[in-house]
């Protein structure tokens, strides 16, 4: 079997290692050895869950703050999988997850997401889905936020800026950074959710603002510093595959096809010159 596991992610306070299914019939653990004095242990494998073989069920997935849960991303899928990893058991959360009108087989929704830790969501980046999906980590339900957004492989990975306080997508083939602003109170209740994209400008910096208002009308906005990528920006198809989240508190992305670089400067970040 090829590509049985998509992704590997690390539980904090266990320290075992879970394979995300891709085609394989189960969640893939492994607990490396401990060399600690006393306390020596073998390394451990194994495979646990019944979620049949084959399909590229789920693409990779993410963990929660408290260490508890991982959430697996639906790609060919029509479930969002989670996973116990306090007791090792696995359920599968159903809810509107659908492939775009552009396709016929209901592939590649959701390749990547991100978790916003005061909101408690986790928020899915559509890929060949039109929508961003949202799981509630308090209650599990499935829902979708935001407007249609067309055609295909437009977002995979993508971040949570404690800055600003808002999730970012970076783009593969579509035409700017998604940005999932959350509107949160003084007391962490969750008021507000908004889907937006930033188109990516020409020139050689540019910044875009966009912002939404909680009902207090308290404005939460978002600045996006775009290094020149070229006039070929809107049709570079395979634009930027991963980024990482910088000790200077912006976004990069990785260029795949892109000739340039984006860098994400969340709101309220002062640079150093």
């Amino acid at each position: 079997m090829k590509q049985k596991w998509y992704g590997g992610i690390l539980c904090e306070v266990s320290g075992a290692i879970y394979g995300i299914p891709h085609n394989a019939a189960g969640v893939l653990k492994i607990v490396p050895p401990s060399l600690k004095k006393g306390e020596e242990t073998e390394l451990e494998v194994s495979v646990f869950g019944d979620l049949g073989q084959g399909k590229w069920k789920w693409h990779g997935g993410t963990i929660t703050p408290d260490q508890t849960t991982i959430y697996g991303y639906p790609n060919n899928a029509t479930t969002i999988l989670k996973i116990n990893v306090t007791n090792d058991t696995t359920t599968l959360l159903s809810g509107p997850i659908y492939s775009g009108r552009h396709r016929t087989d209901d592939k590649y929704k959701y390749l990547g997401g991100a978790i916003h830790p005061v909101a408690e969501k986790l928020f899915l980046f559509p890929c060949d889905a039109e929508r961003v999906l949202t799981v509630d980590l308090k209650t599990d339900a499935v829902e979708l936020v935001g407007p249609e957004l067309l055609g295909p492989n437009k977002f995979q990975n993508g971040f949570y800026s404690a800055v600003d306080g808002a999730v970012y997508a970076i783009p593969q083939r579509a035409s700017g950074v998604l940005r999932i602003g959350v509107d949160v109170d003084s007391h962490h209740n969750r008021v507000k959710e908004d889907a937006s994209t930033v188109d990516l400008p020409n020139g050689n910096t540019s910044t875009t603002s966009s912002a939404c208002k909680t009902d207090k009308q308290q404005t939460l906005s978002v600045s996006v510093d775009v290094l020149y990528c070229g006039d070929e920006m809107s049709s570079c198809k395979d634009k930027f595959e991963g980024g990482v989240l910088g000790s200077d508190g912006c976004i990069y992305c990785i260029p795949l096809r892109a000739k340039r670089l984006i860098r994400i400067v969340p709101a309220g970040l002062t640079l150093e010159s």
